[in-house]
């Protein structure tokens, strides 16, 4: 019950930034959002911090809020912008795992093969998951059935995605089956969690910007 809670103040902090950052910058903030997003995630993979025995992955909550970047970019300044915003996540994943490697060698810390797979993880991981979710939601939409089931639809697909392809990437050949799945099986349902709290930021989204357009009118 405290990692739930925990989770949830953590998600509002970001999801509070995520919409002052639309409201004040419009498309440059949610391009400024999603680079913040990606270069705290990176560095915060493996932080932890422990509240009374539960263990918080802050990281858990940033990846989701990037997806709902996404979603808030897709539906309000429409697919090319999203493409705009996939393209800059892409590159954001690349140069910031590239610049932590490249940092490391400067501190003069060893880069093995375990540092490379883990920011290899790390871009794949991202990309694969964003693009789901782009052509997830491009195709609901173009159905007709763009709705916010389908919302949680796709984000739930996504984040599983993105769970199993970091996960599995950087644990196959160290983890037995059995706990990898387990370890994929901890981190999805945790971002179903925020992923079910972004579905509902985006409903009270939409309902602000559908009231503040009837107040512009």
């Amino acid at each position: 019950m405290v990692q739930i809670l925990m989770l949830l103040l953590i998600f509002l902090l970001g999801a509070g930034l995520l919409f002052l950052a639309n409201r004040f910058l419009g498309k440059a903030g949610l391009y400024s959002f999603i680079v913040f997003c990606i270069i705290l995630a990176n560095y915060q993979a493996y932080a932890t911090f422990a509240l009374g025995g539960i263990t918080i992955v802050p990281s858990i909550c940033l990846s989701v809020l990037m997806f709902i970047g996404l979603l808030v970019c897709f539906n309000r300044y429409g697919k090319n912008s999203a493409m705009t915003y996939f393209v800059i996540c892409i590159v954001a994943a690349c140069a910031t795992q590239i610049m932590g490697i490249f940092i490391n060698i400067l501190a003069e810390i060893t880069v093995d093969w375990a540092t490379i797979k883990v920011a290899l993880a790390s871009i794949i991981a991202t990309t694969a998951s964003t693009l789901v979710l782009l052509l997830l939601v491009a195709q609901f939409k173009k159905n007709g059935k763009d709705n916010y089931l389908t919302t949680y639809l796709a984000l739930a697909i996504t984040v599983f995605v993105d769970a199993i392809v970091f996960i599995f990437i950087v644990n196959v050949s160290v983890m037995p089956f059995g706990e990898l799945c387990v370890d994929i099986f901890h981190n999805w349902w945790q971002k179903l969690i925020v992923a079910a709290l972004g579905t509902f930021a985006l409903w009270l989204i939409s309902r602000y910007q559908g009231s503040e357009s009837k107040e512009l009118k």
